[in-house]
């Protein structure tokens, strides 16, 4: 029957689509539905899916092959064409292998050949929602999820053997769910399509946006036969988790930035400490050495007097305006003193005083 709503349309439908897509959606299946498939409800959402199968997180792959699996069963494919109708009408549910956690939907299936082998081919999408869908999907994405995986109760087997091996051949089963998984039973059951393109990668989507799509959209003429163009509704577009992200790299980009460039703050705090140790250094080097000899000091006492000695009785004009000054004539007694250093480091100030002092020799003073 059409549908007159979207909350009308299939789980698959709702939960993989967004709102824009579900109405392109339901216009496609409604128009399929009494122009190409006769009223069949099975053949207008393949035609519906096919066309807007490239908006959803779709892939594909074989569900299983008839070959002896890993665990020595063989399911036949005969044991799936009397329950794949029932499945598909209770939801094709695709499991998080084997797990309780609903994923997606399957909305299509078809018997096929792989090689040499009757195969079941199965098309699904991934929902979207929920964080286990998106981890879900990544894995699908990435391969860490390449095969398909059956779920279902055996209502009828047999052993049988071949002149190599037997096995438990699986004549009828009930199937209730086949699971997206790592390392599945029947080698063969791989995923061989990922729509790695598909829109609800490229945009966030945000359910209970307030946003509407824009009316030249909704007036799109669409039918059975006709491709429906990808929206660009930007309705899809999570604004606070693209700040969020931005906000992330620019506090990383700071924290990168402050590394290499230090704030100078850093370095005028330190200049100070640079002072003090150059101010320590030099008081240590100011104190006398533990190493100095006798010798050393009594050379460096004889240096200093020598140089006072020079300074005091040095022949100068008066650096007074006084003109009954004269200039200064050493002694005899202090000229021969002169000539021994050593005897004149041991007198005293008075004796030196005495010398310089002595009668037809003017005493100058500066002041």
């Amino acid at each position: 029957m059409p549908y007159d709503s979207n909350s009308q349309l299939p789980e698959a439908v709702q939960n993989a689509l967004s709102e824009s897509d579900q109405t392109k959606w339901r216009k496609v299946f409604n128009s399929a539905l009494s122009d190409t498939c006769d009223n069949d409800d099975t053949c207008a959402a393949k035609v519906a899916w096919s066309q807007m199968k490239k908006n959803a997180r779709h892939f594909a792959g074989w569900a299983t092959a008839e070959i002896v699996d890993k665990q020595g069963d063989k399911i036949e494919i005969g044991a799936f064409k009397s329950t794949m109708q029932k499945f598909m009408k209770l939801g094709a549910t695709i499991i998080d292998k084997h797990s309780n956690r609903k994923v997606g939907s399957y909305i299509n299936y078809e018997f096929r050949n792989k090689d040499s082998n009757a195969a079941l081919w199965m098309e699904g999408v991934i929902y979207k929602g929920h964080r286990i869908h998106d981890e879900t999907w990544d894995k699908i994405k990435s391969g860490e999820y390449p095969a398909l995986s059956i779920g279902a109760d055996p209502l009828e087997s047999k052993k049988e053997c071949d002149a190599k091996t037997c096995w438990n051949a699986i004549k009828a089963i009930d199937l209730f769910e086949i699971s997206v998984v790592d390392a599945p039973a029947n080698p063969e059951a791989t995923i061989e399509e990922v729509n790695t393109v598909a829109k609800s990668d490229l945009t966030l989507i945000t359910k209970g946006d307030s946003m509407t799509e824009p009316e030249t959209k909704e007036k799109e003429e669409v039918d059975g036969g006709e491709p429906v163009a990808e929206s660009t509704d930007k309705s899809e577009f999570d604004a606070e988790a693209m700040c969020k992200a931005l906000a992330e790299q620019m506090t990383a980009m700071k924290a990168q930035f402050d590394k290499a460039f230090p704030p100078e703050e850093e370095e005028e705090e330190e200049e100070p400490e640079e002072d003090e140790d150059k101010e320590k250094s030099t008081e240590v080097a100011a104190e006398p050495s533990a190493t100095l000899t006798i010798k050393d000091i009594k050379k460096a006492v004889k240096e200093g007097v020598q140089a006072e000695l020079k300074k005091l009785t040095a022949t100068k004009e008066a650096d007074t305006p006084r003109p009954d000054l004269k200039k200064h004539e050493m002694s005899a007694p202090f000229q021969k003193a002169l000539e021994n250093p050593d005897k004149l480091a041991k007198m005293s100030i008075k004796e030196i005083d005495a010398m310089v002092g002595e009668p037809g020799t003017q005493e100058v003073r500066p002041w």
